[in-house]
């Protein structure tokens, strides 16, 4: 038997198809160009114009603030209604409770009615004089606070007045102290590095050549004081300038 071979040949590339081997790029054609913003010239809404970080102006950031204050009181009050609500159904909850405990025992005739209604009216005061307690332990509380705030204010400008240091920043200093010691201790911490910084600032104007402003730790030349021996800092401390100026105030 005789087999008839048939040679499949493929089509001939269609003119109109891409014969492009994979992995080979592919030109843009002119128009098609990625649109590649240069600097500076980014449209709102981009990655790079949202990045700039923006400046308020003192109106802006005064509304701002004003917006937060009141979003917060919002918050506090919902809260406080909230809590007044589980309040108010904790005590619904409890008065169902005993009413019910109280008609089992009148069906049980354990008590009568009347003893049941005098119960419900006891009770009810009992939550009146205790919700009346707790409105005056709250008020007493604020009136306490009140008056410790007053009382470290009035300590504050005290020892203030009598160590010559600013009231408000002694106080802001002294927040979380609970003694008068401790208050009077910072006042006399912030009395002497205030004194300190007063005699470096009148030796440095009486003295300007001592310091040239050149960065090089603030002495004669712009030499730095990192390496040098005790006796070279010893020298730097008393230099002829420090000496004539302590002469002079010792003659005062």
């Amino acid at each position: 038997m005789t087999l008839a071979h048939t040679d499949t040949q493929s089509p001939a590339p269609d003119a109109g198809l891409d014969t492009q081997q994979p992995g080979a790029e592919t030109p843009l054609e002119a128009g098609n160009q990625p649109l590649v913003p240069e600097p500076g010239t980014e449209q709102p809404g981009t990655v790079e114009a949202d990045a700039q970080p923006r400046t308020y102006t003192e109106a802006e950031w005064a509304a701002r603030e004003s917006a937060k204050d009141k979003e917060a009181a919002s918050l506090r009050q919902m809260t406080a209604r909230f809590a007044l609500q589980l309040q108010a159904e904790r005590v619904e909850k409890a008065e169902a409770t005993a009413a019910a405990q109280d008609a089992r025992a009148v069906d049980q005739g354990e008590i009568t009615e009347l003893d049941a209604a005098q119960r419900v009216h006891t009770r009810a005061n009992d939550r009146k004089e205790a919700a009346e307690r707790a409105e005056r332990d709250k008020g007493d509380r604020n009136i306490r606070a009140e008056s410790e705030q007053l009382g470290r204010i009035q300590a504050a400008t005290d020892f203030a007045a009598q160590h010559g240091v600013d009231a408000k920043a002694l106080f802001q200093a002294s927040i979380n102290f609970t003694k008068p010691e401790e208050m009077e201790r910072e006042a006399k911490v912030m009395a002497r590095e205030a004194a300190i910084e007063q005699r470096e600032a009148a030796f440095r104007d009486a003295n300007p050549e001592e310091f040239d402003g050149g960065g090089g730790g603030g002495v004669t030349g712009g030499g730095s004081l990192i390496g040098k021996s005790p006796i070279e800092l010893a020298e730097l401390a008393y230099s002829p300038g420090e000496t004539a100026r302590r002469n002079k105030q010792r003659r005062r």
